[in-house]
């Protein structure tokens, strides 16, 4: 069965997405060849002129310029040639040529796709609405893998280049739907890499896989600079493989990358003398599955912290708390359900460890000197500290100036408390607390130690401390809390 199109008067399509969408009608094969009914419903639209649409829907062989029994390459490579003539990059402010650009991707998105052709071949145009909210974006996210690719001159693609490209595998799984605005495009603008990388990645988490930064063109501070940047799939690529020591175990861990083909490349242009970046190549062709939307955050790419998130679990652990306390604190905080944060427990916990690799070989030095410029600045500050044989110090006691009045005043009945630890330094800490005449906590000083023993308490406790920090004799009564 062949389409034949309607008399030349119908309206194109352009206009018909303006107002209506147009009804077309499936009619079965034949032995006569019978035109596809287009039904007006009785609506009247402006004409537009057009010379390269002379009915609203045409037959995608013809649109493309093959035949029925063409290759899916044939259908490729006539598909680029097309799109590199009529690509509205090259055609600046032509509407006409922009429409048939948008025709000829139509065209391509039913015949790249093994379903789609199959269909069509068997049963031609299906009872079909065409959607005025339906763009070309919104067409080439539904499956086709945008193949267009210019370079800084203007393209990369010759006509000799045409008979080298690669065909995709049919059973190739693609991208579920995503918003129309985070679909990129050839020639969609950057302003900087940064904001590239960002767009690109945030697309890829609503199709369910991260990106990585792949090849560069160029070198920064060396000419130029980078004039090209490619971003791949978490998944592209093979992995290298590792010279084996027989007399070492190895970890049988096996690699997530595949030789994914999905890819994003921008290249830096001056237009105006004003830099910027445009999207030359795209593909969203995966040869994996894709994860979905409560897998997808679980990806390195995406388990990140925030700089006051990281505030918070490093005030958190100074405090105390377990890594599932914070977890748990941190939900209730940001009102997501229960193990719905931006990150995992084992990534709170390679944190606190990055912490604890920090080097702290001066930070008792720094802690001396910051509590002789207190005494400096204020002379009724009080500090001890004790330094062990390898002269490192410790233990450290202190009191503020009004610690030192508050005990002086409430000082009778003083209450030793041991509850708290430094986990960074693996410390015991002890407060001096008290309370006044109203009932009230009163807080005397702190003490940092390095044991937990006899020896530790007894310098914490002994008369001579307390006299160098409080400046008498202690209380009458003492309360030892474990």
């Amino acid at each position: 069965m062949r389409v034949t199109p309607p008399s030349q008067s119908s309206p194109p399509v352009s206009s018909l997405l303006i107002f209506r969408p147009l009804l077309v009608v499936r009619v079965f094969r034949s032995c006569d060849p019978i035109p596809i009914v287009l039904i007006d419903l009785e609506l009247s639209f402006h004409e537009m002129e057009n010379p390269f649409r002379s009915a609203p829907v045409r037959d995608p062989y013809e649109v493309l310029g093959v035949s029925r029994a063409s290759s899916d390459l044939e259908i490729k490579t006539a598909y680029r040639k097309l799109a590199l003539k009529y690509h509205p990059d090259t055609n600046v402010g032509n509407a006409v040529v922009s429409e048939y650009f948008k025709e000829v991707a139509y065209s391509y998105n039913i015949l790249s796709d093994p379903d789609k052709r199959r269909h069509y071949d068997t049963v031609e145009f299906e009872v079909v609405y065409l959607q005025p909210h339906l763009s070309i974006v919104d067409r080439m996210s539904e499956g086709t893998s945008l193949v267009i690719e210019t370079s800084e001159n203007g393209t990369d693609l010759s006509p000799d280049d045409t008979g080298t490209i690669e065909e995709m595998p049919e059973d190739t799984i693609l991208s579920r739907q995503t918003s129309v605005n985070l679909v990129p495009f050839i020639g969609q603008r950057f302003v900087s890499q940064d904001a590239a990388y960002e767009f690109y990645c945030s697309f890829a988490k609503q199709c369910g896989f991260s990106i990585r930064r792949h090849r560069t063109r160029g070198k920064d501070g060396v000419g130029r600079g980078i004039t090209r940047r490619d971003f791949t799939c978490h998944r592209g690529g093979y992995p290298q493989l590792k010279p084996s020591d027989d007399g070492k175990s190895q970890r049988n861990r096996k690699s997530s990358r595949c030789g994914c083909q999905a890819y994003m490349r921008i290249v830096k242009r001056a237009d105006f003398d004003v830099p910027e970046w445009r999207i030359t190549g795209f593909s969203n062709i995966h040869n994996h599955e894709l994860l979905k939307s409560n897998e997808v955050r679980l990806l390195p790419a995406y388990c990140t912290i925030s700089g006051d998130d990281k505030s918070r679990i490093c005030m958190f652990a100074k405090a105390g708390m377990s890594v599932r306390q914070m977890l748990r604190l941190m939900e209730l905080e940001k009102g997501v359900k229960l193990g719905c944060l931006p990150f995992t427990e084992i990534d709170v916990r390679n944190l606190l460890q990055s912490f604890r690799n920090v080097d702290r070989d001066n930070d008792a030095i720094d802690l001396l000197a910051m509590c002789k410029n207190i005494k400096d600045e204020d002379p009724n500050f009080k500090y001890d500290f004790k330094i062990d044989a390898h002269n490192r110090l410790e233990h450290i006691a202190w009191s503020y100036a009004s610690s030192v009045q508050l005990y002086e005043a409430f000082g009778d009945a003083v209450v030793f408390d041991t509850t708290h630890r430094l986990e960074a330094y693996d410390m015991l800490l002890g407060i001096w607390v008290g309370v006044d005449n109203h009932g009230m906590s009163c807080f005397f000083g702190c003490v940092l130690l390095r044991d937990e023993n006899m020896q530790s308490f007894s310098w914490a406790l002994k008369v001579r401390s307390l006299v160098g920090i409080f400046g008498h004799a202690g209380p009458s009564l003492w309360v030892k809390l474990p």
